[in-house]
């Protein structure tokens, strides 16, 4: 399995991803669970009869980006039962604009630098028993407090139904988004980035609520 093979996690990119959630209707849904769970980065256990052991991933962690229609996005992902699927992603829908013609172009060796940079990090070791485990990245006090002030007005939001549920994931979207923040700037050069929380709580309220109110 794939995910057992790379312990950093791996990415699953789809141009369309109305073929991936049609999968799950065809094999009668079983596959769901297994990418829900895929969110939590927690250890998890296959043990099918086609295998000669089970196969054990110490942090079963999976991406899932892509493009999706409208309508198969509400039959696949967003109509019946809240199971915790739909919850879990964050939703973009761009705007139309008007076409002008590039200025400038990406800085390919910068981003090439950052992700070789990235790339190269190693898991912290266990002390006990010399295993390999996620590396945690503390949150200074001053970014403790942003956060608590943030969760307390968030919970003040009202809603119902699905909408519900994926509200109820923003406040660990909110400590993802920070840590891709920090882990950005220190990709470009070492230290910590001081806005990394107040970007992520930017990006949660600016740029994942409004289209999740939308879908």
């Amino acid at each position: 399995m794939l995910s057992a093979a790379n312990r950093k996690g791996i990415l699953l990119s789809r141009d369309e991803l109305s073929a991936w959630l049609a999968n799950f209707e065809r094999r009668g849904g079983n596959d769901r669970g297994f990418w829900i769970e895929c969110y939590g980065g927690r250890p998890y256990t296959i043990d099918r009869v086609k295998n000669a052991r089970p196969v054990h991933v110490e942090h079963l962690s999976v991406s899932i980006c892509g493009a999706a229609q409208p309508d198969p996005l509400q039959e696949f992902l967003l109509n019946g039962g809240d199971d915790g699927l739909a919850s879990r992603f964050m939703y973009f829908f761009p705007r139309a604009k008007r076409f002008l013609r590039p200025q400038s172009v990406a800085d390919q060796d910068w981003a090439l630098a950052a992700f070789r940079r990235l790339n190269a990090l190693q898991p912290d070791i266990d002390q006990v028993d010399g295993k390999a485990k996620p590396r945690v990245v503390p949150f200074t006090r001053e970014a403790e407090d942003l956060l608590v002030t943030w969760r307390q007005q968030h919970e003040a939001r009202v809603s119902a139904g699905k909408f519900a549920s994926w509200l109820g994931k923003c406040p660990g979207l909110v400590v993802r988004l920070t840590l891709v923040i920090e882990y950005l700037a220190w990709s470009e050069q070492d230290g910590r980035a001081d806005t990394a929380v107040s970007g992520g709580v930017a990006a949660t309220d600016r740029g994942a609520i409004p289209p999740a109110i939308a879908a």
